[in-house]
This record gives C-alpha cells, sequence and structure tokens, in this order.
C-alpha cells in the first residue's frame, strides 16, 4: 500500500515539491501569485493549469475583423489588408499579417490573420470579404441591317454568388420592328460574360443611319458600372470596316491590364456593318 502525502508548508495550493523545481519559497504563500514567466497567468494559475510557470506558453489576444460585402471598383479592388495590432501580456505590441495582398480580384476571398509571439504561441483568424463584379459593355458598335451583332455583357472577375442576372432596356431610333430584341434579362450561369444576340432587319428600303441602345437598368449578385450604356448604329450606306483589338487576361475580357494578373493575349477583328 503506497499512501501519497503532499506537503503545502505555505499553504499556497503550491506543493514543497513543485516550489522547489520553480525557485519558489516554499516558506512565502506571497510568490504564488508572482509570474515567472511573464506570461499574464500566476505561478498558482499555471500549476493548476498544468503549464510551464518558467515558459511563455499563453497565445496573443486578437479579434480578426469583421466579414465585409463591397462592390469591385474594376478588375483589381483595394481593400484594407494592412496589419492589425495586436496586444501580447509580455511581449506588448505585436502584429496579424494577412495571406493575401491587396488589391484583391472580385469574388470569394477567405483570409487568414496570423500572430506568433517570440515564445512563438501562434494564432489564427479568418475573415471573408467578398467583392462583388462590376457588369461592363463594350465601345459602341456599327453595323448594318440584314445581320446578328452580339454584345457582351463582361463581369469584372467571378462572381460571388451565381446566377448573375442583368436587366435591360433597349431604345432609339430603330423601329422595333426592324430588330428581335425586347426589354428583358440577360443570366450569366458561371464565368465572366453572357452575350445578348440581336438580329438586325433587312427591310429593304433606304433610310438614314438608326441607333439601337442598350441600358442596363439592375443587375442581381453583380453591381452596375459606368458603362451602362452602349449604342449600336445601323448602317445602310458602304462603310469602311472597322478594325478592332481584344484584350484577354485571365479569360476575361479587359481595358485594363494588371501587372500580376497573368498571360495577356491581343487578338485582332476586322468587322464589317455591311453584308
Amino acid at each position: 500500500t503506497v499512501e501519497s502525502v503532499v506537503i503545502d508548508t505555505d499553504n499556497d495550493d503550491i506543493s514543497d515539491l513543485i516550489e522547489d523545481q520553480l525557485g519558489l519559497d516554499k516558506n512565502n504563500p506571497d510568490d504564488a501569485l508572482g509570474d515567472l514567466d511573464g506570461d499574464g497567468l500566476t505561478n498558482l494559475q499555471e500549476v493548476l493549469l498544468g503549464s510551464d510557470p518558467l515558459v511563455d506558453d499563453v497565445d496573443p489576444v486578437f479579434t480578426e475583423p469583421a466579414d465585409i460585402e463591397l462592390n469591385a471598383t474594376g478588375y483589381q479592388t483595394v481593400v484594407d489588408l494592412a496589419p492589425i495590432p495586436v496586444s501580447d501580456q509580455k511581449d506588448g505590441t505585436l502584429y496579424a499579417y494577412a495571406d493575401k495582398q491587396s488589391p484583391l480580384p472580385s469574388g470569394h476571398h477567405e483570409i487568414t490573420w496570423t500572430v506568433t509571439d517570440n515564445a512563438g504561441n501562434s494564432v489564427a483568424r479568418s475573415q471573408v470579404i467578398d467583392i462583388i463584379p462590376l457588369i461592363e459593355l463594350e465601345t459602341d458598335k456599327v453595323t448594318g441591317e440584314g445581320q446578328s451583332v452580339g454584345l457582351p455583357f463582361t463581369l469584372t472577375g467571378e462572381a460571388v454568388n451565381y446566377p448573375v442576372a442583368i436587366e435591360f432596356d433597349v431604345s432609339g431610333t430603330l423601329d422595333n420592328t426592324d430588330y428581335d430584341a425586347i426589354n428583358g434579362t440577360l443570366t450569366i450561369d458561371s464565368g465572366t460574360t453572357g452575350q445578348l444576340n440581336i438580329n438586325i432587319t433587312d427591310d429593304g428600303t433606304g433610310e438614314i443611319d438608326e441607333t439601337l441602345i442598350i441600358t442596363l437598368t439592375q443587375a442581381n449578385n453583380a453591381a452596375l458600372s459606368n458603362d451602362v450604356v452602349q449604342t449600336v448604329t445601323i448602317v445602310e450606306s458602304n462603310v469602311i470596316p472597322i478594325a478592332e483589338l481584344k484584350v484577354e487576361q485571365g479569360n476575361v475580357v479587359t481595358r485594363n491590364i494588371i501587372k500580376a494578373g497573368g498571360v495577356v493575349t491581343i487578338s485582332s477583328k476586322i468587322i464589317d456593318p455591311n453584308m
């Protein structure tokens, strides 16, 4: 039969054996309230928790930033990812750093903020940043009667949620019997591009130039940019063909090239408005 006897001379709830190991005074109860490692926990608290009173093993105090949702300002959007001050009992002010850098492309982002103190205690917290893409239209077009014209609706990046529904109105000087488009909604189920195709009727009569105007009015899961109006001019005279350059980066048609956005592909296109 073995009987265990714990001797605590000063009755401070730290045994004489442990006080000898820690270099404490087993005749002085006040040293139980001391903090040998300076990590914010008393010697008694560390003994009761089973942690080491001689080693800083307390994590820095850190609250992650709130989740945010904002509209894109372009193909890249500036967000505040500056280091965050963090309080540590022993080391004072430390900083938590994000695992991504600003600016960010449109879409859903999960940011991890991490802080590590001088003893190696590390804390990681997560933040969600959702950047709602903008919708952009291409420059105005010229076409002739009897042709089909494609009008791309382009997002500045991946949507946070799909489908993206874009409402538009059709107006202009063209008689509504001369085209097959009506006010409606274009839906993008995935990716960054949808296209509105409009057939222009050849009525067989000579007319002056006419216009067909597409105006974006509202969007779901996307935001309207400043480019919400596109004009298609319908000509009957013989006009000079139009040369266009199309720039793509990251499978997105764009007017802006991002320095770190990857390979840029530039292709030429010749458009003859006359059939």
